[in-house]
């Protein structure tokens, strides 16, 4: 996939792309990989969107330690960081830890 640079105005509407960046004061420049950046000219974008090709319509779930100070538990993390722009959703199964709550995904508390 070509690497674009997206040019969202004030609204955060794309409304220019290029293949190179160009320093501008007027818009605010994201990269994405994507095959056709024409596509996304004329959508808004809001923080924390991610600009790259259409999502898989996957559903994910996990069963794993989530929350918690172990390697697993970071692993998952990771994973799911990663996942997160690829897939439709994600819901995470994991023990119920009483110190941290995360709100970042639908995590499904169990005994």
């Amino acid at each position: 996939m070509p690497l674009v640079y997206i040019y969202l105005d004030e609204d955060s509407r794309a409304v220019k792309y290029s293949e190179s960046k160009i320093n501008t004061n007027r818009y605010e420049v994201v990269r994405a990989d994507v095959e056709n950046p024409k596509e996304l000219i004329g959508k808004i974008y809001k923080q924390g969107d991610s600009i790259s090709e259409t999502r898989s319509g996957f559903n994910v779930a996990v069963i794993a330690n989530y929350s918690s100070q172990c390697g697993i538990s970071t692993y998952t993390s990771h994973l799911l960081s990663a996942l997160r722009p690829r897939v439709d959703s994600i819901k995470i199964f994991s023990e119920e830890n009483p110190d941290f709550i995360d709100t970042t995904y639908d995590v499904e508390y169990c005994l």
